[in-house]
């Protein structure tokens, strides 16, 4: 009887967290596609950004439709960023990798992706989390000047690195990247295996370890997964 109590406890706690963030979002449906804000918003570049970096776009395919990424909006365009990395329009392993990092929980993360995507609220997700939670998602692809780019403007700034270790690009090429170290690991940024349906296959538990229970560790890194955790 106590486990049942504290199982639909849990369950009411998660659908209070859920709505919480989902009333957060909503007001952000009020602002056009151009950027034009019909509620004040200000940026405020010496508040720590969290930056989560991607590879590429979502691709188009084929077979079962193609999933759309996150519009961009001033602040992503203005550094020359097409698109919000990882937030789409149907449910991905990607973006259920990354939203559960946000939670520390694939449980809630599941809770919240079905209200965004049931609502078509994605886009407003995408603001409320800059805006609110000062937090971006960019593809490194094609676009490592502008990350750099960012990462200058917003001198304070933390990194979640999902580009997976073996790209032609990394951490080198970032000039504006804060490598400070303490310990002789890096205090700034961590870096993990690309959430793609390929890193599942592959190195599953790797990938497991990065998204499902996040308790993989950087060795490189004194931030732990859940230093990214914002909800």
């Amino acid at each position: 009887m106590f486990l049942m109590e504290s199982v639909q406890r849990n369950m009411i706690d998660m659908d209070i967290d859920v709505e919480n963030i989902l009333k957060s979002v909503v007001k952000y449906q009020h602002i056009d596609t151009n950027g034009a804000p019909l509620i004040p918003l200000e940026i405020d570049y010496n508040k720590e950004l969290i930056v989560v970096v991607g590879d590429v776009k979502y691709p188009q395919r084929s077979n079962n439709g193609s999933a759309i990424n996150a519009s961009a909006f001033p602040v992503y365009s203005n550094y020359g960023f097409s698109e919000v990395a990882f937030l789409c329009d149907r449910k991905t392993i990607e973006l259920f990798s990354i939203i559960g990092i946000f939670f520390d929980s694939i449980d809630k993360a599941a809770l919240l992706i079905a209200e965004l995507l049931n609502r078509k609220l994605m886009d407003a997700f995408a603001k409320c989390l800059f805006f609110d939670y000062n937090v971006m998602l960019v593809n490194a692809n094609g676009s490592m000047g502008s990350l750099d780019n960012l990462l200058s403007a917003f001198k304070n700034h933390k990194v979640l690195f999902c580009w997976g270790k073996k790209k032609g690009y990394g951490i080198t090429f970032l000039a504006n990247l804060n490598k400070s170290k303490t310990n002789g690991r890096f205090d700034f940024f961590i870096r993990l295996k690309h959430p793609s349906s390929h890193s599942y296959r592959s190195g599953y538990e790797n990938a497991c370890s990065c998204y499902m229970d996040r308790t993989y560790d950087d060795k490189m890194s004194n931030l732990t997964i859940q230093s990214f955790k914002i909800f």
